[in-house]
């Protein structure tokens, strides 16, 4: 079975950080988190389905199912804590 990124967070998983100017500290997130939060500042609206095909390119349509439900999951769980921290313009919109 092959995992994908957006399955699980790992420990292991690099750790990068987004600039919050509502707290002047940087936020720290794994990978799944900043390709989100780039997608989310650089498109009208959300496509986890989009990026989920561009992400699993070569996989078979189950894992592209999965990535794109962990990144619906994601967009969920985190897009209105960074509107509230700064990090993601209030012009955002998480909305699928």
């Amino acid at each position: 079975m092959i995992r994908l990124p957006f399955e699980e967070e790992e420990t292991a998983m690099p750790v990068m950080a987004l600039a919050a100017s509502g707290t002047g500290m940087p936020l720290p997130c794994p990978m799944p988190d900043l390709f989100a939060a780039a997608r989310l500042e650089e498109e009208q609206a959300a496509d986890p389905a989009s990026w989920a095909a561009m992400l699993g390119e070569g996989r078979s349509e189950a894992e592209q199912q999965r990535l794109d439900a962990s990144i619906v999951r994601l967009i969920a769980e985190r897009a209105p804590i960074r509107q509230r921290l700064v990090v993601l313009s209030s012009s955002v919109s998480p909305a699928f």
